[in-house]
């Protein structure tokens, strides 16, 4: 079990955005896991399709994900940050939950 300075750390590391999801979703149990990066998921099908909108597409043809179930990594790149600290507030609103971390990851 962690304990609560061991927690704390992980939590301003998440904090910084210099780790990744798949790292983050580690710590959690499988169905706060899906649920984490489903939420992902969304911020990223979210942008993709408000940067379609903006009528600036990386394609002079217009955006190759336009009406696809996809997220355009050049969307997600365009907000400089906003995804992964999107991504970080839910990863750490669920892992706030004790009975969404592995069983190590659970404070004393």
């Amino acid at each position: 079990m962690a304990t609560p300075r061991e927690v704390k750390e992980l939590f301003e590391l998440a904090s910084t955005g210099r780790l990744t999801k798949s790292y983050l979703a580690a710590f959690l149990t499988s169905q706060a896991r899906e649920a984490f990066l489903d939420k992902c998921r969304l911020i990223e099908q979210e942008l993709t399709q408000s940067g379609a909108t903006k009528g600036d597409p990386c394609l002079a043809s217009g955006c190759a994900f336009d009406g696809v179930d996809e997220a355009c990594l050049n969307a997600v790149l365009a907000v400089d940050g906003e995804h992964m600290s999107r991504c970080m507030s839910a990863w750490s609103e669920i892992f706030r939950d004790q009975n969404n971390r592995l069983l190590a990851w659970k404070t004393r």
